[in-house]
């Protein structure tokens, strides 16, 4: 399907599994870490919050400092920085030193994401690159179903300075073979300057689309963050039950992540749009009627929808703002990677705020309002495509 390129997408979707790994991994190792480099779990729970933040700020002013550089040096800079930002990691011993390495890792990541869909786009051909970009896309499935639970084991079974360790042999690993696997082409001819770079940001069709990925993100982990007590202590299951019902939403982001390739490709990044967004519509109607008497097989089935519906936004989002910008679509990509993970803080925050005013119940209520306003969004932005560029 993809001819020679296999392999690389492969190496690709190993790339985005590593730095989203990473990025998680710390939820499963926080008390580990706690009684390790005398913090609370409090304050370690900050370390979410430096990867995030120092993402979403090197994805939107990176685009400006590396335009002169090739897509794969760029993006064997990113594994590099990885393997150095998890080796300070596993060798920190106080707070302040965790979140250096905490930033290391997010500036690092936010190379890697972009630049792995750039290079996939631009290895594919043009009838497929809907799947090129959704199996890339599949390494954060994986890594979000495996992330907190290979973490928790590896942690608890040695040391989570291990987990870490692990992560930047693999890294390096992945930049080692990235040199000799990705071709080296050419540093884009962009004319990409800082006036240029904010028209393109502050443009309807882009800033619509980029809300729409705000609003998206922020819906699911508006619902997602605080998941496991809305399971045990409104929905009323036991924790083995609970793994059970979360392992099955992990294989059901990696089934949407995998299907919504194919999905682009045959119907087109807007009607795809279109349809993802009625289905997640859907789901979080499913999610809003479950309550302590709904059967587990209930829940499941709402929970297993809802990561299929959900998990197949991405693909069809970036090949969306890819068809917008011909020339400096990797630009584009980096302000959405910016803004997905800005979407994933604000959706913690909105849980957290939900949940300790009006109770757990209206955390799907505040994910079904989100997606509403990223289906409104989402609608401005065809509707100025059309208009603008006859799309």
């Amino acid at each position: 399907m993809f001819n020679n390129g296999s392999k690389q997408l492969i190496l690709l979707s190993s790339s985005y599994f590593i730095f989203v790994f990473c990025s998680l991994a710390v939820i499963g190792v926080l008390s580990l870490m706690s009684s390790d480099i005398s913090a609370s779990t409090e304050d370690l729970a900050g370390l979410i919050t430096s990867f995030s933040m120092s993402y979403a700020a090197t994805a939107i002013c990176a685009p400006l400092f590396i335009k002169r550089f090739t897509s794969r040096d760029v993006l064997i800079t990113g594994l590099v920085g990885i393997t150095l930002g998890s080796l300070a990691l596993a060798a920190a011993n106080n707070l302040l030193y965790a979140h250096i390495a905490r930033v290391v890792q997010g500036a690092s990541a936010a190379l890697i994401g972009p630049t792995a869909s750039t290079i996939a786009f631009s290895l594919a051909a043009p009838e497929n690159r809907g799947r090129a970009l959704g199996l890339v896309f599949a390494g954060t499935t994986v890594a979000m179903v495996l992330g907190v639970p290979v973490a928790l084991y590896i942690g608890s079974w040695s040391t989570w300075r291990l987990v870490y360790l692990l992560i930047a042999v693999i890294s390096a690993l992945c930049a080692l073979i990235s040199l000799f696997s990705i071709p080296k082409g050419e540093a884009p001819s962009s004319a990409l300057t800082f006036s240029s770079f904010v028209r393109k940001a502050l443009s309807p069709i882009v800033s619509l689309t980029l809300l729409t990925t705000f609003f998206r993100l922020a819906a699911q982990f508006a619902f997602y963050t605080l998941i496991g007590r809305v399971l045990v202590e409104y929905l009323g299951f036991s924790i083995s039950v609970v793994g059970l019902i979360l392992f099955g939403y992990g294989v059901a982001g990696v089934v949407g992540a995998f299907i919504s390739g194919p999905v682009v490709d045959r119907l087109g990044a807007i009607k795809s749009l279109r349809g993802i967004n009625l289905l997640t519509l859907v789901a979080f109607f499913w999610l809003v009627q479950l309550n302590g008497t709904s059967a587990w097989y209930s829940v499941a089935l709402s929970f297993f929808f809802w990561g299929v519906v959900g998990l197949m936004f991405s693909t069809p989002q970036q090949k969306f703002l890819s068809e917008l910008e011909k020339t400096d679509f990797s630009a584009v990509l980096s302000l959405n990677a910016a803004f997905l993970y800005i979407g994933m803080a604000a959706g913690g925050v909105v849980a957290a705020k939900v949940a300790s005013t009006l109770g757990l119940h209206a955390l799907a209520w505040a994910g079904l309002i989100l997606v509403t306003f990223s289906i409104a969004t989402s609608e401005l932005g065809f509707f100025v495509a059309r208009r603008q560029e006859g799309i």
